[in-house]
């Protein structure tokens, strides 16, 4: 867009990517993460000179609501159903309504078969796996050795570990070495999917 410096048109192009890549903007915290902006005052200056010279709309006392004037292209977008949140040791909090998320394509090589859960808490930090992050499953029962899978253990208890089966024994093993692995019956075990990618948002 004419007329912007060369810092406003960076800003810009990083919330119509990030539009992109998540279905929804950035908030100020994330934009100051990504410039290493000094404060969120510095934020709020980007975006109110960026609103005024006509490149993208806010709404007012509402969070995520900067949206760029100019259409985005989501042509290398997939659309997936994002169905709740999950925490270790819970079963899947189903939203009331699902809802859906735009996601890069090429992270999801079977889009008729991909969801989307929300990470609720620490209880996944073991995994690498952080409070807000998005994981993007496959929903099917089969696996290969490694995968990491959102497995239910005996219908109640939810899991997401990386998978091994030997005979009739499956092997949940944590990303963190020192951290021995759940060793089961096959039966007593219930993959629901297999994590395929994860989006990693940035709190305020």
């Amino acid at each position: 867009m004419k007329g912007l410096t060369s810092r406003q048109n960076q800003v810009l192009s990083f919330i119509k990517d990030y539009i992109r890549a998540n279905g929804f903007s950035p908030s100020y915290r994330e934009v100051q993460h990504n410039f290493n902006f000094s404060s969120l005052a510095a934020v709020h200056n980007h975006l109110k000179a960026l609103e005024k010279k006509g490149a993208i709309l806010k709404e007012r006392q509402m969070r995520r609501s900067v949206v760029p004037t100019e259409p985005i292209h989501r042509s290398e977008q997939c659309e997936l159903p994002f169905i709740g949140h999950i925490a270790a040791g819970e079963k899947v909090e189903l939203f009331s309504e699902t809802q859906s998320i735009f996601v890069p394509a090429e992270l999801v090589t079977a889009p008729d078969r991909c969801y989307v859960l929300k990470v609720k808490g620490a209880s996944l930090e073991e995994e690498m796996i952080l409070d807000g992050d998005l994981l993007l499953v496959e929903a099917r029962s089969h696996f290969v050795k490694g995968e990491t899978v959102v497995a239910i253990l005996f219908g109640e208890e939810t899991l997401v570990k990386q998978i091994e089966q030997q005979e009739e024994r499956i092997f949940l093993s944590s990303r963190q070495k020192r951290v021995d692995p759940i060793v089961l019956s096959a039966e007593a075990v219930q993959v629901q999917g297999v994590v395929v990618g994860l989006i990693r948002l940035y709190q305020n």
